[in-house]
């Protein structure tokens, strides 16, 4: 159970780094 609950908040990081990063770019543009 705890492994699988790293995989779930590693792919919860994963996706607001990848908000995030959306959000840079953006701004950049």
């Amino acid at each position: 159970m705890e492994i699988q609950k790293r995989k779930e908040d590693e792919q919860i990081l994963k996706k607001e780094r990848e908000r995030i990063d959306a959000k840079e770019k953006l701004r950049l543009d």
